[in-house]
């Protein structure tokens, strides 16, 4: 049995611990014969006792593409065998602090292939640099089988892949990725602005799909294993502070989809760490084409021009928890707009903790020559908000000409947004430069319970909801707040003649009865005189007192001068009292 590291050692001056280069022949895996490559530790017979946890320590700098092979298992019908495997630095000493020399870089083709005998073989990797990889799949790590967990020191940085996974590649469900501690994939860069507008040659990992992560099989970001070789989150904490460092998936860029992870599969947890200043055309932090729940953790500081920090296509579901989305940008091109600052959805977006707050904090949708839709959330599907999310602080701007921003919070082109917990914009206001700071509501809105929306500033384009033509919001149970939310319809205006008498808000199957004190809970948003929302058939309309003014110089002040084309308000009064009763409520 092995109990001491196995070591492989670079030929060159990079060595700290070997004594000796590998040699032609007779290596042993001490220090003064180490083996050349992992695959020749694995052939030596040395690691055979299913037992037994072996160590390979990689010292100094080893160039080439190293494999785990099919023919090591924790299976005892094999011939190498082990119970699990850990690959990390070889720990030197320096000026009286600990040190790791190991470096594995690869060229043409991944880095490093697992493809172990099992999929619940365990490869453990960590104080180890993984970098120059190039292949077509999985420039860093190609796990076809296996479970490979990163932890600390491991660092998966500098490789590409022409497909999917410049980072790591998990191939199926025969393969799974675990990662915490101090692990990084990507680099540790800590700006503070949103990932890079121009030049990509700076990001630490690339793909065409997935710049740090592909997953087409199982992905569990603050996990590690329990002794029975199952996920679990215990003290396994992905680290991601500026006291003990940035870790997690950082700085990694996609040419299409997914800068930092795209995930394939349906096995996709996050539970602590980052996702953080990736990069992509569409889901500049997540692509997801299968359901996911994130428990957890950060996603910060990523860009695209569609979703800048996730994407959500359709038949897709992700669920939010606890989890923080801060500066993510949504930032459109010469030719086309920003959409989804934050998430960019056209399946299913739920949050669903209702004691632990999911945030949106500071996201944007911004161009300087298109349209920019939804700061934080544009949906055209369905967006679900059951839990303690609290959005603040983002917006979508434009300066285009006669380019609109809409959505500040978010945009709801035609999907379905229910909203029974949470607060958009109640400790910051969000923010739009055309309209709907808090939502742009061009679809289905649904509001109950412990929602709120409200603008207590009374100032147009902040927090409001905006109601195009013919839209409305539908209350479907009992209100919390007495300030649910402050709407802007697109028909409101002083000399709009067509806006009295249109609804604004419906009644939902779930609400016994609409009333007057619900409708109190909601505020007209315009800068308007006299209108409100008044109940007429279990409905709430738009409604002001019809105003008749007399000629010039005999009107009191603040009365307009008449017309019978006017509205019929106080500063856009009618000419006579026939006109005045042909907009009666009974004409509606």
């Amino acid at each position: 049995v092995i109990n001491s590291p196995i070591y492989v050692a670079a030929s060159d001056s990079t060595r700290k611990v070997c004594t000796n280069p590998p040699p032609a022949s007779g290596a042993d895996g001490l220090k003064s014969k180490p083996f050349a490559s992992i695959y020749d530790v694995i052939y030596s017979g040395l690691m055979d006792n299913i037992e037994t946890s072996y160590t390979i320590a990689i010292d100094g700098t080893v160039n080439g593409n190293q494999q785990i092979p099919s023919d090591l298992s924790n299976k005892s019908s094999t011939d190498y065998k082990a119970k699990d495997l850990t690959i990390k630095g070889a720990a030197y000493t320096e000026n009286g602090t600990t040190k790791y020399s190991g470096v594995l870089k690869g060229s043409s083709g991944s880095t490093l292939t697992v493809n172990a005998g099992h999929v619940t073989f365990p490869v453990i990797i960590k104080n180890l640099t993984i970098t120059g990889g190039n292949a077509t799949n999985g420039g860093g790590i190609n796990i076809t089988k296996g479970t490979v967990v990163l932890t600390d020191g491991a660092v998966i940085t500098g490789n590409q892949a022409t497909n999917n996974g410049g980072g790591v590649y998990i191939a199926s469900v025969d393969a799974k990725l675990l990662m915490n501690g101090k692990a990084l994939i990507g680099d540790s860069a800590s700006s503070t602005t949103t990932a890079e507008s121009t030049s990509t040659s700076t990001y630490a990992n690339k793909a065409k799909n997935g710049g740090g992560i592909y997953n087409g099989g199982y992905l569990y970001l603050g996990y590690s294993l329990d002794s029975n070789g199952n996920p679990t989150t215990t003290n396994s904490a992905l680290i991601s502070n500026a006291t003990n460092g940035y870790y997690g998936v950082r700085r990694n860029y996609a040419s299409e989809k997914g800068g930092g992870i795209y995930n394939a599969y349906n096995y996709c947890y996050m539970d602590s760490g980052n996702v953080s200043y990736n990069q992509a055309a569409t889901g500049g932090g997540l692509y997801f084409t299968a359901t996911s729940t994130l428990n957890a953790g950060s996603i910060d500081g990523n860009k695209a021009q569609n979703g800048g920090g996730i994407y959500i296509p359709s038949s897709t579901k992700v669920t939010l928890k606890s989890v923080s989305m801060t500066a993510n940008a949504a930032v459109g091109t010469s030719s086309a707009a920003a959409i989804g600052g934050a998430v960019y959805n056209i399946g299913t977006l739920e949050f669903s903790d209702v004691t632990s707050a999911a945030s949106m904090t500071s996201n944007s949708a911004t161009s300087t020559s298109q349209n920019t839709f939804g700061g934080a959330i544009y949906s055209s599907g369905t967006v679900n908000i059951y839990g303690a999310v609290s959005i603040n602080s983002n917006n979508a701007t434009t300066t285009g000409s006669g380019k609109n921003g809409r959505g500040g919070a978010i945009y709801n082109d035609n999907g379905s947004v229910t909203m029974k917990k949470g607060s958009i914009g109640t400790t910051t206001m969000n923010t739009a430069s055309s309209d709907g700071g808090a939502v742009y509501q061009n679809g289905n809105f649904t509001i109950e319970g412990d929602a709120c929306l409200y603008n207590s500033s009374n100032s147009n384009k902040n927090n409001d909801v905006y109601l195009p033509s013919g839209k409305t919001i539908k209350v479907d149970g009992t209100l919390s707040s007495n300030n649910v939310a402050s709407i802007v319809p697109a028909v409101l205006n002083d000399s709009a003649s067509t806006a009295r008498g249109k609804v604004v808000i419906t009644k939902g199957d779930n609400l016994s009865s609409m009333t007057g004190s619900i409708l109190s809970k909601f505020n007209l948003l315009v800068g308007v005189t006299d209108w409100g929302i008044t109940l007429h058939d279990s409905k709430g309309k738009l409604e002001a007192p019809i105003w008749v003014a007399g000629i010039n110089g005999t009107r009191s002040t603040g009365v307009g001068t008449p017309s019978n084309s006017n509205a019929g308000t106080k500063s856009y009064p009618f000419a006579d009292l026939a006109t005045a009763v042909n907009v009666c409520w009974a004409s509606d």
